[in-house]
């Protein structure tokens, strides 16, 4: 046995195996599904579960015991993102991109044989189909992962095919591999891969690379849809041409493999709440909630740390957290920066999310609605839940930018008595729960708006219930005003709130009120009544 599988945790293993065991496929599982799909005995996989469970990322249903993931991958992928160089830059170009092609705007990067999205602007002909970002495809067989590929020397494309053939199980003839290298150069004299659908209901695909500060291939940029009858020439210069002066200007912004992480303020609760172990339960497994304990430990505030702050922000011993880290970057979740001896989380995260958001009823079900609503004000829409005493966004549809840029990237957690949504949410409860809601928080000024007085929340919770709707003017973010509407399902169920943000400068409560009120509630009253 080699020392490197000696240092790994085999539970924790398991635990992530079990996670990644769920998906659009497998929305809900059972205990001998789990050990069927993973390869567990029913007693491991009954272990590992249970400590899910108690550790938040599975929830248990107690009816049928079917279980489902929970939004804390949502808050796992968050750090990823919102401290992502190349993200925070390509955000507003991808919008941009977007509103000027009406097509879906994408940002890829390879990972093994596979693509994956990072950052994605839906158009109104998606707002039906659930797209959220994590999208994984084959490198070889998509256009940006074709266009990534294109970027490749010469004297190492060939090799380069026959990895990724294998690694996808595309088993490739000679004649095969030869006839896409010479696409591939086609592609790379072109400056762009164009993937054309074969029928009216596919999409069009038009991709191009983008590169580093050391003039390697970092990235790919893409916009897909359906394109209609258009003639070459409108195709260069309404589609092509957007696409490449999107990838040149991210291109010439010469971003580096390791950038330094976007500086975020602390925001809500830095980390989850990890449980405590319990001794007396035999079915915990400490050493998995460990594990998650140091991967929750990554975040916006500390998204490169080292080995050290790991053991500070955790309180276990070092020679714990190595094996931790050992067992997380085994597993692809953790990568190492060698020169500067520090972690981050990689792209991986974004299956727990992509799995997360794909399998969940509620999520795929607002999602349509959410681009329509975005289409209609013109401005950033957002689905949050309650969790504790937070919020959690768990969809966002971006709005054009402005001077004053900001998105709610999935994954954000903000007080709950702060935000609009949180106030939509709360103002559903009964009397008793709202008060121990109150009781047990204790509001933090996160902008110099921020309303910390609690009869001052009470009074706006009451005026939500009885409007149906809430209102924040710069309580959470600055320069911005939000609105947020609870959606309640038939029973009387909260589910979350939909919530729209607009850029201070061009907005008031006032015409919030009067333009996008109606709208919003249109859309939350009727979603599950």
């Amino acid at each position: 046995m080699s020392e490197d599988h000696r240092s790994r945790i085999a539970a924790l293993d398991k635990a992530l195996a079990v996670l990644e065991a769920f998906g659009p496929a497998a929305p809900d599982l059972r205990i001998a599904e789990i050990a069927a799909l993973t390869g567990m005995n029913r007693s491991s996989a009954q272990r590992v579960t249970h400590t899910l469970v108690r550790c938040g990322y599975l929830h248990r249903d107690e009816v049928s015991l079917a279980l489902s993931l929970t939004y804390r991958s949502a808050c796992i992928a968050h750090t990823f993102i919102s401290t992502n160089h190349l993200i925070d830059l390509a955000m507003p170009e991808l919008v941009d991109l977007s509103a000027r092609t009406h097509l879906r705007a994408d940002l890829w990067v390879m990972q093994g044989a596979d693509i994956v999205n990072i950052a994605r602007v839906p158009s109104a002909a998606h707002s039906r189909a659930m797209a959220p970002i994590g999208e994984r495809l084959p490198a070889l067989a998509c256009a940006p992962g074709r266009a990534m590929l294109s970027r490749l020397p010469a004297e190492v494309l060939a090799g380069r095919i026959a990895e990724l053939a294998e690694a996808s199980d595309a088993v490739q003839a000679p004649g095969e591999q030869a006839a896409c290298e010479r696409a591939l150069a086609d592609a790379a004299a072109r400056g762009y891969v164009l993937e054309a659908g074969s029928t009216v209901n596919d999409e069009t695909t038009i991709s191009a690379a983008v590169l580093d500060a050391d003039g390697e291939c970092l990235a790919a940029v893409s916009v897909s849809g359906w394109l209609g009858e258009v003639s070459e020439d409108d195709l260069v210069s309404q589609v092509v041409q957007p696409v490449l002066a999107t990838a040149r200007a991210l291109s010439n912004l010469r971003i580096q493999t390791w950038s330094r992480a976007v500086s975020r303020p602390a925001e809500g609760k830095d980390a989850l709440t990890a449980p405590e172990e319990d001794e007396d339960d035999p079915l915990f497994i400490a050493s998995v909630a460990r594990g998650f304990r140091v991967l929750e430990a990554f975040t916006p505030a500390n998204s490169v740390p080292t080995l050290t702050a790991l053991h500070r922000l955790t309180g276990l011993p070092v020679a714990t957290v190595q094996r931790i880290v050992e067992t997380l970057m085994a597993c692809g979740y953790v990568e190492k920066d060698a020169r500067h001896k520090t972690f981050r989380l990689t792209v991986k995260t974004l299956d727990m999310l992509f799995n997360f958001q794909m399998s969940n009823r509620i999520i795929k079900t607002i999602w349509p609605r959410l681009v329509q609503l975005r289409d209609h004000c013109g401005l950033r829409c957002s689905f949050c839940i309650l969790a504790d005493n937070d919020i959690v966004h768990l969809l966002h549809v971006q709005s054009h930018p402005h001077a004053d840029y900001h998105t709610a990237f999935v994954g954000r957690r903000l007080p709950a008595l702060s935000t609009s949504g949180g106030l939509a949410i709360l103002s559903t409860l009964d009397d008793d729960r709202l008060d121990t809601v109150l009781a047990n928080s204790a509001p933090k000024p996160i902008t110099p708006f921020t309303i910390t007085d609690r009869n001052t929340l009470q009074q706006a919770i009451v005026a939500a219930r009885e409007k149906g709707y809430a209102f924040t003017d710069q309580q959470s973010i600055m320069f911005e005003v939000n609105v947020a509407a609870p959606i309640v399902e038939a029973d009387g169920q909260v589910l979350g709130a939909m919530v729209v943000s607009a850029p201070k400068r061009d907005w008031t409560v006032a015409r919030l009120e009067e333009e996008i009120v109606p709208r919003l509630l249109s859309y939350t009253r009727s979603m599950f009544s």
